[in-house]
């Protein structure tokens, strides 16, 4: 349609540096990248983890562009996946009222149980509410 309702009033997009705030991680070779859409953000980037730390089932990834809304009602997930050797599928998830997000090994019986993070290329796609 072509009335007010139907007007695009709020595109951006951009570039953003992950970054890590778990113990013991350290990530290298980082880049991510935005599209902003009214009140939704579509995120990916991706990083390779070059030390795991202690906690080998989650890795929390800061400096998202932009804060997510404050409905506790809402988990914004996405997707992760190690690129380089095994393939492993991951999930990434934005909690409420943040500006990071968790990508955690789950393998759908227990947490962490077989799919653990490792020194390797990972990237991810998520979008989120703001």
């Amino acid at each position: 349609g072509t009335g007010a309702a139907n007007t695009l009033d709020d595109y951006e997009e951009g570039t953003w540096t992950p970054s890590t705030i778990s113990a013991g991680y350290t990530i290298t070779d980082t880049s991510g990248y935005y599209t902003k859409v009214g009140n939704i953000i579509s995120l990916t980037g991706q990083f390779i983890i070059s030390v795991v730390g202690t906690n080998n089932a989650t890795i929390n990834i800061s400096g998202l562009p932009y804060t997510s809304a404050a409905i506790t009602s809402f988990h914004y997930i996405g997707v992760a996946r190690e690129v380089q050797t095994r393939g492993q599928m991951y999930v990434a998830q934005v909690n409420a009222d943040t500006s990071s997000m968790g990508i955690n090994a789950m393998d759908g019986v227990v947490s962490g149980d077989n799919k653990v993070l490792v020194t390797d290329k990972y990237s991810f796609n998520v979008t989120y509410r703001v």
